[in-house]
C-alpha cells in the first residue's frame, strides 16, 4: 500500500506503462486514484495486479466564466407561392 500511496510513483511511469504489483490474498490493498486495475490473477496464495495510472479527468470550465462577445444576427423571410 505504501508503493501505490507515494506521490511520486506515478509520474515515474512511462505513458501506457504498466505497474505489475504481487502480493497476498491477505492483504488488503486499496486502489486509489490515479491507479486503475487492468487485471487481476490468483494463483493459491498470491494476487498478481496489473494497474495503470487513469487518464486526468477533463476540465470543465462553468459556463458562467465563460466571456462571449456580442454576435449581430439578422433573419431573411422567404414567401413560397
Amino acid at each position: 500500500q505504501k508503493l501505490l500511496d507515494a506521490p511520486e510513483l506515478p509520474s515515474l511511469m512511462a505513458p501506457e506503462g504498466i505497474l505489475i504489483l504481487g502480493h497476498t490474498k491477505r492483504d488488503t490493498l486499496e486502489l486509489t486514484a490515479p491507479w486503475r486495475e487492468r487485471r487481476q490473477l490468483k494463483h493459491g496464495d498470491t494476487v498478481i495486479r496489473f494497474l495503470e495510472v487513469s487518464p486526468p479527468s477533463p476540465t470543465v470550465v462553468p459556463a458562467s466564466s465563460i466571456e462571449t462577445a456580442p454576435v449581430a444576427v439578422s433573419a431573411t423571410t422567404t414567401e413560397c407561392a
